[in-house]
């Protein structure tokens, strides 16, 4: 029997300075290099609950289920028009393989999703229109799920299974589960099926505009949501090991463009990366650079790594958050930078302590029995009437921090 002490925090977002307000494009230096990644956009329920007043999928989600919707693809279009007057400087109207490279996991809806978002940055141009080509052919590019290191790197990771579990066993968890258990029993009575399962068939049902049974009201959105959001847990980037096997490899090809454009070296000498992914992506990513606010990015989120030249002739990056389609992204303030306007060289610092030497050893490495692991969660995630599952840490500040002390296998 292998017993694994394991120490988890879950940190207070309000002392990390996550951001500074909006961005304001023009003071940080002028844009020379963008890397973006966003999740598609809105999409049906991935499956149905046997209570489900729309089970008719063909009616109601025509497409099939888990697919994107036609407000996922406007949704999509809103943001590559964006990010055309975003990047107006850097892009010309006409798509050219030296200047845009696309990225997408291998699935149908980020797939279509990248597509969508390419006819809002890249709209058909008049001699195209006149020919009846109403868009702009552009490729993008993926790979198998089993095989894809960069954007779905869970799926061949023994680590992560293993971490996953970990997580998912400690008593601090099944704390908050017992605590959510009559509110689970409420679901499933009227539901026929999980809390976990039927709050994404409601939520994706309430983004689409169809009248909820009158039994959710009690449930949705919360307490439905934050249980949802903390059902991730299992999924996210938790520990300095899971930060390298999750995130590692797509700050390893960010890091990579980055310096390549610096050094002149980059070929084709792109202006635009775009990455088509999926919710945790993000999550994943912000968490690692201790920025998440502990919610579920929404459909269309992004996040906008820039690289600038500064008035005094310096590389800096600026990294944004947009989730919302209202708003101007928000700029963040990241833990080792001495600016928002990150100088590069600090930037490519804080890469290099998450991007693994061997993403194949990482995978395949077991924690020891004798040996301590932090899993770390931002303490704004966790409902107030869950803390209690968690002990006050006894060299933290308690007002950021609370831990976690657990043994598994036992």
């Amino acid at each position: 029997m292998v017993f694994i002490k394991v120490v988890a925090l879950l940190v207070g977002l309000s002392g990390l300075q996550i951001c500074c307000g909006s961005d304001d494009l023009e003071s940080w230096g002028k844009l020379v290099l963008a890397n973006v990644i966003y999740r598609h956009g809105a999409r049906a329920p991935v499956t149905s609950y046997p209570n489900d007043p729309y089970l008719d999928q063909s009616v109601y989600w025509p497409r099939g289920y888990g697919q994107l919707t036609q407000l996922g693809e406007q949704m999509h279009y809103e943001l590559g028009s964006f990010y055309r007057q975003r990047y107006s400087s850097l892009l010309p109207l006409e798509y050219n393989v030296n200047d845009t490279y696309i990225r997408s996991t291998d699935v149908d809806r980020t797939l279509m999703s990248a597509q969508s978002n390419l006819a809002g940055l890249y709209p058909a141009l008049d001699e195209e229109t006149t020919d009846k080509i109403f868009w702009q052919d552009i490729p993008i590019h993926t790979v198998d799920e089993d095989s894809d290191q960069l954007l779905q790197s869970s799926y061949s990771c023994s680590r992560y299974t293993y971490e996953a579990a970990l997580v998912t066993s400690s008593k601090e968890y099944l704390c908050v589960e017992e605590k959510n258990a009559a509110m689970k029993e409420y679901v499933a009575n009227y539901s026929g099926s999980s809390a976990a399962l039927v709050y994404d068939v409601i939520k994706a049902e309430y983004e689409h505009g169809l009248t909820l049974p009158d039994w959710t009201s009690e449930v949705f959105p919360e307490p439905l949501s934050s249980y949802a959001s903390f059902e991730m847990l299992s999924s996210l980037a938790g520990t300095k090991e899971l930060e390298k096997i999750l995130t590692g490899k797509f700050f390893e090809e960010l890091s990579t463009n980055l310096q390549a454009k610096v050094n002149s070296t980059l070929s084709p000498d792109r202006s635009l990366f775009m990455y088509s992914a999926h919710d945790i992506n993000l999550l994943n990513l912000l968490h690692t650079l201790k920025v998440w606010n502990g919610k579920i990015p929404p459909f269309a989120s992004s996040i906008l790594f820039e690289l600038r030249l500064n008035s005094l002739n310096q590389y800096v990056v600026t990294v944004s958050y947009r989730n919302s389609s209202s708003e101007a992204p928000h700029l963040l303030n990241l833990t080792g930078c001495s600016s928002p306007a990150c100088p590069i060289d600090e930037f490519i610092t804080i890469l290099n302590n998450i991007i693994p030497e061997d993403y194949d050893t990482e995978c395949a490495v077991v924690p020891s029995s004798d040996q301590t692991i932090e899993f770390i969660i931002p303490k704004e995630g966790i409902p107030e009437e869950w803390h209690d599952c968690f002990n006050e840490p006894a060299s933290a500040d308690s007002s950021q921090f609370l831990s976690i002390n657990y043994n598994y296998g036992a």
